[in-house]
């Protein structure tokens, strides 16, 4: 899971995804904007078939949290 969710990541950002590490934070690359925040949500509800809580969404500060969230989400 973890590396699937660094891939979507990087895809939607266009960047390696080499570049991204579990303490990369939302924002640490000038790519990672807001927009692209809410793509990388959208795609990874898409791709495991979830919805997070907008609560919990808005307590993701690094990739780390969102791969907790997300293996929360699925349960």
């Amino acid at each position: 899971m973890e590396e699937k969710i660094i891939n979507t990541i990087a895809s939607i950002l266009e960047v390696e995804p080499s570049e991204i590490e579990l303490d990369t934070a939302v924002g640490d690359l000038p790519e990672w904007d807001s927009m692209h925040h809410i793509q990388i949500i959208a795609a990874l509800e898409k791709a495991y078939g979830i919805k997070y809580a907008a609560e919990d969404l808005a307590e993701i500060e690094d990739v780390a949290d969102l791969i907790s969230l997300t293996q929360e989400t699925i349960g």
